[in-house]
């Protein structure tokens, strides 16, 4: 037999569920509460640090809270987290990242409603620097008419008749007439007779336009169904009843002499025909110029439970003052129903919201919206009559499936979509406006609709599901700038074993947490290299080890984590920085039943891969490794275990903090025997490399 020696680096890409003959010689078979680290090592995982705890005697309404939004505005001790209490009195609380309860305050005229629609629950935010939106998916976008009314909702029942030309001829005079529901009023004017009495000064009659308009007003108000006003030589008609009529005009000089509509002067509407290109639009008179201008006789409402801004005001003292109000969304403008609908997400719940194209975005069932370009209030066309660049942007995402939307996310200058069963790229042609967008189909990956995807750098990183399997991957831009939705569990695919329910992700550290509601937390570690990846890396992170918690919820600020956890009625909060120095007190520092401090040391362990020698580029299991000797290289104090499979047997062995004697004795075979590194103290340990030895009897002289 020959004696060999195998080299193992520090086991910088974690996890591997592969075969033993297939696991690289970076990977292990389990890693917990350690970072691998191509430069450090192996080391113990970052404690979660006690910050503070609301208790249930005086926050009673503690049990209905959770994390809803978080954001760093990048100043020192100016990080935020936002919980929704769900409570209609107090529904909105914002902490510092210290802990420190911050100051909320509403509107006054709008508290009420505020409070409302933040107390329906399932809230989330949208950050933009000093500015979140706050947004309910439980309440349904819905337009409130009470307090809008038509511009002129009668105008189309007011006909103008105006006398712009008199004949000038008394002995001529100009006939004028109006057809009112088919019913003939004329002026009918008495000509004066050539050497009458008056044939050299006969008086003023119907030759003057002002008098021809006052026979005429006198003869319609004659009649007691209609009721005409004078101001010159215009005549104002309406129904005395207020109901809408027909009307004609004619005057004995081809029809020259005088014009008539039955429009009001200030609003007019211009229809369309066959021959046109534009629906029928609606034009206004300023005094000085026409406008276009919305349908006068329409009562468009306005757009409610929508969502609410809340900013940041002042900071006095190291406390912000936050000031929650009602948005004042554009109502519709110009035009109509049938050319100026409204947006697509009224009558519908706001799924997700996003800033892209310098436009806000709203989603909805299977409908995406986007303002008009820099106008974030306003969700309709500005002009009737042309399609404008910079008008909303309204889709649907038509498939044979079903395709509710959940999330929104810009990525790599565009926007991906995601439903339940397939990803979307909304792209454009040219300008981002209405005619040059379209959606189109990327990839079909299940996903997990609960957990929101997350972008970070050049990637952007989602749960995809297939029945109880859960897999990270993450979205790169391909050579030929299609979309790849890379499986990142490749090599682990049943690692995630418990749901996830958020991803929180540092694109400078490299890692991505896949976060559980029990206080687990499957950690990919990654480095990357210009176009190549050099450590992609599975472990676990298992948090207060000993207590069993209601519920664990785990906010992001920078390169920090927020850990909030239910236990006994009490919210506990807990801060855990990623960017760890490697110092020592690894323990995680909570609350016990009776709020009394604790601190929970935590095992952190790697468990050694099998070896199986390479033969002419081929491991293989046919012939096993009898080892004999591991030797850890290293720093700090950790133990190691032997788990004999044959004798149900487990042999420890303590390495103190010097390491002077970092080897133990095995005399097993390979996949007989689970060799495992571990400690549960409270000090930090770096591995960097593990050697074993062992005999083996080849099949060839060639060994790797």
């Amino acid at each position: 037999m020959s004696k060999i020696n195998k080299i193992y680096s520090a086991f910088f890409n974690g996890v591997s569920q592969q075969n033993a003959e297939l696991v690289l010689d970076n990977q292990c078979r389990e890693m917990t509460n350690c970072i691998p680290d191509i430069v450090r090592g192996i080391k113990k995982r970052p404690p979660a640090k006690l910050v503070g705890a609301l208790l249930p005697d005086t926050n009673p309404n503690i049990a209905q809270s959770k994390i809803v939004h978080s954001y760093d505005r990048g100043e020192d001790d100016e990080e935020y987290y936002i919980m929704a209490t769900e409570n209609s009195s107090d529904p909105v609380r914002v902490y510092n990242k210290a802990g420190v309860e911050m100051n909320v305050t509403y509107d006054s005229a709008t508290e009420a409603s505020c409070k409302t629609y933040l107390s329906a629950g399932n809230l989330r935010g949208l950050t933009v620097q000093d500015r979140t939106w706050l947004y309910s998916r439980n309440k349904t976008i819905t337009v409130d008419k009470s307090l809008t009314a038509p511009l002129s909702a009668n105008y189309d029942r007011v006909a103008y008749y105006w006398l712009k030309r008199g004949s000038g001829d008394r002995f001529n005079p100009f006939n004028y007439a109006v057809y009112l529901d088919n019913t003939t009023f004329a002026v009918d004017p008495v000509k004066p007779s050539v050497g009458g009495t008056n044939a050299q000064n006969p008086p003023t009659g119907a030759e003057d336009s002002d008098k021809a308009a006052e026979l005429l007003a006198a003869k319609i108000n004659a009649n007691s169904t209609w009721t005409c006003t004078r101001n010159g030589s215009i005549l104002k008609i309406v129904k005395a009843n207020g109901g809408d009529f027909s009307f004609t005009s004619w005057d004995s000089w081809g029809n020259q002499a005088s014009e008539g509509w039955k429009e009001s002067v200030s609003y007019v509407r211009i229809a369309g025909s066959e021959g046109n290109k534009f629906t029928d639009y609606f034009v206004k008179w300023t005094g000085s110029a026409w406008e276009e201008c919305l349908d006068p006789k329409a009562d468009r409402g306005l757009l409610v439970d929508m969502p609410l801004r809340m900013d940041r005001i002042s900071l006095t003292s190291g406390i912000a003052t936050f000031y929650i109000d009602q948005i004042d969304w554009s109502p519709p403008r110009v035009g109509n129903e049938e050319n100026n609908s409204d947006p697509s997400f009224v009558g519908r719940k706001v799924t997700d919201l996003f800033f892209y194209k310098n436009r806000l975005g709203i989603t909805s069932d299977d409908s995406i919206t986007l303002t008009e370009a820099a106008n974030y209030r306003n969700f309709y066309v500005t002009t009737a009559i042309d399609t404008v660049t910079t008008d909303v942007v309204d889709l649907t995402v038509s498939t044979n499936q079903a395709s509710n939307i959940y999330f929104a996310k810009p990525f790599n200058n565009s926007l991906y979509v995601f439903t339940k069963y397939a990803q979307y790229e909304v792209t454009n042609e040219g300008p981002f406006g209405p005619n040059t967008v379209s959606v189109e189909s990327v990839t079909n990956y299940p996903m997990q609709t609960d957990v929101e995807p997350v972008v970070m750098n050049n990637s952007l990183y989602f749960i995809s599901v297939s029945n109880n399997r859960q897999q990270l991957r993450e979205y790169v831009k391909a050579d030929n700038l299609s979309v790849q939705g890379v499986d990142l569990n490749i090599s682990t695919p049943t690692y995630i074993d418990k749901p996830v329910t958020s991803l929180i992700a540092d694109g400078v550290i490299g890692i991505v947490m896949c976060c559980t509601d029990s206080g687990t937390a499957y950690v990919y570690n990654y480095k990357d290299d210009g176009a190549s990846r050099i450590q992609s890396a599975w472990s676990t992170w298992e948090l207060f080890e000993g207590i069993t918690p209601d519920s664990v919820e785990w906010t992001s600020l920078g390169t920090s984590v927020g850990i909030w956890m239910k236990r006994q009625g009490n919210y506990v909060y807990h801060q855990l920085f990623l960017d760890d120095k490697g110092e020592n007190n690894r323990f995680d520092d909570t609350y016990d039943d009776t709020q009394f401090q604790i601190d929970l040391p935590y095992k952190s362990s790697v468990l050694l891969p099998d070896y199986y020698p390479q033969l002419i580029g081929t491991r293989t299991p046919l012939n096993k490794v009898l080892i004999k000797r591991v030797v850890v290289e290293g720093q700090g104090e950790f133990e190691s275990s032997v788990y004999r499979k044959d004798y149900d047997v487990t042999y420890t062995k303590f390495h103190d903090l010097s390491l002077k004697d970092g080897d133990f004795y095995v005399n097993s075979k390979i996949g007989n025997v689970d060799i495992t590194l571990y400690d549960d103290s409270v000090n930090d340990f770096k591995i960097s490399s593990v050697v074993v030895e062992g005999l083996f009897q080849p099949t060839s002289k060639e060994i790797k």
